[in-house]
């Protein structure tokens, strides 16, 4: 096996019945990219920032495309993830960069399951992880599910003041 240096991966395997993984620094994760897509169409319809309405997520939200990078964005399309609708995003306070610069994690689902590895959350912007750790409230049961979990930064754009 390769083994991938962190922020890269790895994919092997067919796209049968959580046949393919994919394999992230020391995590590993089975997944099935159709039922991911499914959820997505069925489930996940909108960002969770945009259905929040609170000014941290609005601010998020106004910014997403320019959040993520173009590898995390292949990752997320090799899952079956739509890159437009994360599950959840949580504001975690300033990073201390001028111009005012807020630190978020948010979390992108997927059908799928972590078989190697810690159950880890990232840390510095902009990282990200597999995790099993996530809200799950609304959330259909028919499928095993699991997470990408990601922390990163964005201006704070919006002419409210930060509080």
């Amino acid at each position: 096996m390769i083994r991938p240096e962190p922020g890269q991966y790895y994919i092997a395997g067919t796209m049968r019945d959580m046949e393919t993984s994919i394999s992230l620094g020391d995590q590993q994760v089975r997944f099935d990219r159709d039922a991911t897509m499914a959820l997505y169409r069925s489930t996940i319809t909108e960002p969770g920032s945009d259905s929040c309405g609170c000014t941290y997520c609005k601010n998020f939200a106004r910014q997403r495309q320019g959040v993520y990078s173009d590898e995390f964005k292949l990752l997320l399309d090799r899952l079956g993830i739509d890159h437009h609708k994360e599950w959840e995003v949580f504001e975690l306070g300033p990073s201390g960069a001028e111009p005012l610069t807020i630190k978020y994690g948010g979390w992108f689902l997927f059908c799928g399951e972590l078989t190697k590895g810690p159950d880890t959350h990232p840390e510095a912007p902009f990282s990200f992880c597999f995790t099993t750790s996530f809200p799950t409230g609304t959330l259909p049961q028919h499928h095993p599910l699991c997470a990408i979990e990601f922390i990163a930064e964005a201006r704070w754009i919006l002419p409210e003041q930060y509080e």
